[in-house]
């Protein structure tokens, strides 16, 4: 936001880059014009508006600066577990979390056959710690992969 006084900005300027304010050469006293930011989907529209006053200009650009610095706390991420969030993400994204992740796929895979084959022996002919190791091994998976 900038008005037709050269070289007067309003604090909602301060709070916007560079990219989304413009001159005011051409704008006269009462004017003011907002600019919006481009995105990859928007192009930047210029908006030009007209006070009746100098104290209506300062009105209109002090609720402006704070209705925009209220929707930037409200975007801000102040709740502890969306930075948790974000931190669990960027581990996640990591080359060797996907290694990871995938070798524990294939362990669970081997395991799961393993068991399979074992089911068509008889009980007598099985170590007996090899039941409760693959119900061990279940639960162990069930577990890396709920988290």
């Amino acid at each position: 936001v900038k008005h037709g006084n050269r070289g007067v900005m309003s604090e909602i300027t301060r709070q916007l880059s560079s990219g989304d304010t413009v001159l005011a050469d051409e704008l006269s006293g009462t004017e003011f014009e907002i600019v919006t930011r481009e995105t990859e989907m928007h192009n930047s529209k210029a908006y030009i508006f007209r006070a009746v006053d100098h104290d209506e200009l300062k009105h209109w650009t002090s609720e402006i600066s704070r209705v925009v610095l209220a929707a930037q706390y409200t975007h801000k991420d102040h709740k502890w577990y969306k930075r948790v969030q974000r931190g669990v993400r960027m581990v996640y994204e990591t080359d060797v979390m996907q290694y990871l992740i995938a070798l524990v796929i294939c362990l669970n895979f081997v395991v799961n056959v393993w068991e399979a084959e074992m089911a068509n022996v008889p009980e007598e002919e099985m170590s007996e710690w090899l039941l409760p190791f693959f119900d061990s091994l279940d639960v162990a998976f069930t577990v890396a992969f709920t988290v």
